[in-house]
């Protein structure tokens, strides 16, 4: 009888033990989580934190006329693109973005989404057949049709 006593007291004893290695685990978790959640802002804003990423590469001494023209000159009939080494986002890399297509000329910009496939909006449909181009940062074009 004693020792089924002692048989059972052990393995409470056992249980809590596990029991407190688990509470351990979750504090050190609990820990962690409370360090991550410290460094994302609180409250987090998706949108804050894009227009941040856009703000922190500008300047007021930037302007318009020189810092907001993604190419210095642009000869659309022979696909000469300079791009503008003063762009204010000259880093990034534009390809996708759409100078021109046989479609629109400069308007209805398309967005490369692979080296074959173009997306735009449903309200600026491109012809069957339609040429649009990209370029890319070492001013070679791409032509997707």
């Amino acid at each position: 009888m004693l020792y089924n006593i002692l048989e059972k007291l052990l393995k409470n004893i056992m249980n809590v033990t596990t029991i407190n290695k688990i509470i351990k685990e979750l504090e050190s978790n609990l820990s962690m989580l409370k360090e991550l959640n410290e460094e994302i802002p609180q409250p987090f804003s998706f949108s804050q934190h894009c227009s941040k990423q856009i703000d922190d590469l500008l300047d007021e001494s930037m302007s318009m006329e020189v810092n907001g023209r993604v190419y210095t000159s642009q000869d659309h009939a022979t696909s000469g693109y300079m791009r503008n080494e003063d762009l204010w986002c000259k880093d990034l890399d534009l390809t996708c973005i759409s100078p021109w297509n046989s479609s629109g000329g400069h308007k209805k910009a398309g967005t490369l989404v692979t080296p074959r496939h173009v997306i735009g909006a449903a309200h600026y449909e491109y012809s069957v057949g339609a040429v649009v181009r990209f370029v890319e940062k070492t001013a070679q074009y791409i032509t997707v049709q």
